[in-house]
């Protein structure tokens, strides 16, 4: 008796999709691994083989999943108390390194224009989170 081989496809954990495009590829000495990038959803990571005839049932598993998982991870918006939080503590921070940052730019040039630069950094994210949060009240 001779046994059928089954045959086997990735698809897409997210959205059930088959449409894969290899992303990256990463070599070692216990083996290789590679990235895979789902082409509908965007999803990036390693995929799971499924049997071709079990591609449906595969599918309805995931829209189940998806439709019982709509507050899942990421997909809460922040709170305002959580905007205005965030806001303050970026803008808070970039106060404190741009405070360490000018008397370090008078002893040593390098460390100064790294705390400046980081402070510059923290100001833009918390007028990001600012923007973020104007707009949504508006």
């Amino acid at each position: 008796m001779v046994k059928q081989k089954k045959e086997y496809t990735q698809i897409c954990p997210r959205c059930g999709a088959t449409g894969i495009i290899p992303y990256a590829h990463f070599g070692g000495t216990n083996g290789e691994w590679l990235i895979d990038h789902c082409s509908q959803c965007g999803y990036a990571g390693l995929l799971p083989e499924v049997e071709k005839s079990q591609i449906n049932n595969f599918r309805i598993e995931v829209s189940k999943r998806n439709r019982s998982t709509d507050s899942s991870f990421g997909s809460r918006q922040p709170s305002n108390f959580e905007y205005k939080l965030t806001c303050a503590f970026f803008l808070f921070f970039g106060i404190i390194l741009l405070g360490i940052g000018i008397p370090f730019l008078i002893l040593s040039k390098m460390a100064g224009l790294v705390f400046v630069c980081s402070s510059v950094f923290s100001f833009i994210l918390g007028f990001g989170y600012y923007k973020r949060y104007r707009n949504r009240n508006d």
